[in-house]
């Protein structure tokens, strides 16, 4: 499985990279939704997306990508920290399959991983 991981912070990306290659499975690491979107031309099974970003932010690209996403059966686990209740239900209505609040804790994020 590839995991294309957007964060625009350094850390979160290389916390995430490590969870995720823990698992057996291959990342990108990209720093805003305008990125990633360039990545979806290739094989992308799962996006680890922020919702904070520069550029595009993680509620843009998943507006914008929600029948690509559909088509080509990809999901996305959103790891903000942004947890307020509307926050969330606005990244489910917009196709979010899962969402996880930083600081990631590695054994839950693990957990919706492997529960997709």
């Amino acid at each position: 499985m590839l995991v294309l991981i957007v964060d625009d912070s350094k850390v979160m990306q290389k916390i995430n990279k490590q969870i995720v290659e823990s698992l057996g499975h291959s990342t990108v690491c990209v720093s805003n939704g305008a990125e990633a979107i360039e990545q979806l031309s290739g094989p992308v099974d799962l996006v680890l997306l922020d919702v904070n970003m520069p550029i595009m932010d993680g509620f843009e690209f998943l507006s914008k990508t929600v029948e690509l996403r559909k088509v080509r059966g990809i999901k996305v686990i959103m790891c903000t920290t942004e947890g307020q209740r509307d926050t969330v239900v606005k990244a489910l209505r917009l196709g979010a399959n899962n969402y996880v609040v930083k600081p990631i804790d590695k054994d839950k994020l693990i957990e919706k991983i492997k529960g997709l």
